[in-house]
Order: structure tokens, then C-alpha cells, then sequence
């Protein structure tokens, strides 16, 4: 009654539905803004952050991020790996970063893997502290290390052993 179906041709074609490919997570960008975990607050769980996080109050669980304070007064119960650690508070785990740096009022205890390390007087560490390499450390070792390809003769004995004593020597 109501369409006018004179000039419309039936057919049975379906449209094309274009799938579209599926969407990668996408992850933004650091916004400079730290995330703050605040004093009166306790996070049971793992945290991850490609920027910087705070922490005023207490964590129990594992902490990946760039950088990491933890203020004074703050616990943490886990394993961080950050770029950069400033500590102030309480730390019971294992330590891996780039960066440490623990104030005069850091309690830490636990192992400690670092390429720099700075701690103020009055900062308490109980634990093993090992330095790592940095990467350009570490190709420079592997380069000194490796012996030249570009002579195929192997190293002389003199370059490796120190000289006998001959018989005739005193």
C-alpha cells in the first residue's frame, strides 16, 4: 500500500560484508602523569605501566614500569624491574634495574641488580647487590673477549701462556 514496488528490481543477491581484519591491542603512550598508588590504599596484585608509578601506600605483588618512587612510608612486598628506582619506604624483594637509588630512609631487603647504585647514608640494604652490565658494556666485553677474525692464524703462545723458564736461567 505504502512502497511503490514498480520500480524496484528483486534480487538475491546478499551484499558483500567486508570483514575487517582484527584490532591489535593498542597501547598509549606514557603521559608524563605519574599513576599514584596513594597511602591509604593496599593493591593485592601485579602492576605494569610503560610510564611512572608512585607509590605512597602498600603493594603486595610484582611491579614492572619505567620508573619507580616509593615514597616514605610505602611497602612493597615483590620483584620490581623498572628503568629507574628512587626508594624511600620499605622494600621485601628482588630488585632489577637500570637506575637505583635509595634514599636515606630505604629499608630494602632483598637482592639487588643494578647497572648504577646510589645510596644515601642511613639507607639500610640486606641483600646481595650485583652489579650487571650495561649493553654497551657488554659488546665491548664480547668484542675483547672474541679473537680477531681478521687473521686466521691462531694466538702465539706468548699471547697466551707466560714464558717457560729455560734451564740455563738462574
Amino acid at each position: 500500500m505504502f512502497s511503490n514496488t514498480k520500480n524496484r528490481r528483486v534480487t538475491n543477491e546478499v551484499p558483500a560484508v567486508t570483514e575487517q581484519p582484527p584490532r591489535a591491542a593498542v597501547v598509549p603512550p606514557p603521559s608524563g602523569v605519574p599513576s599514584i598508588i596513594s597511602s591509604d590504599m593496599t593493591v593485592r596484585g601485579n602492576l605494569q605501566s610503560s610510564g611512572r608509578l608512585q607509590i605512597e601506600g602498600t603493594v603486595v605483588g610484582d611491579i614492572e614500569v619505567a620508573q619507580l618512587v616509593v615514597a616514605d612510608g610505602a611497602v612493597i612486598q615483590g620483584e620490581i624491574t623498572a628503568e629507574s628506582v628512587e626508594i624511600s619506604g620499605a622494600l621485601t624483594g628482588l630488585i632489577r634495574a637500570h637506575e637505583i637509588t635509595l634514599k636515606s630512609s630505604a629499608r630494602v631487603v632483598g637482592d639487588v641488580y643494578y647497572e648504577v647504585l646510589t645510596m644515601e647514608p642511613r639507607s639500610e640494604l640486606e641483600g646481595q647487590c650485583r652489579r650487571t652490565p650495561s649493553a654497551s658494556q657488554a659488546q665491548l666485553q664480547i668484542t675483547k673477549d672474541t679473537p680477531s677474525v681478521a687473521n686466521d692464524e691462531p694466538p702465539s703462545v706468548s699471547e697466551t701462556e707466560p714464558p717457560l723458564a729455560s734451564a740455563d736461567s738462574p
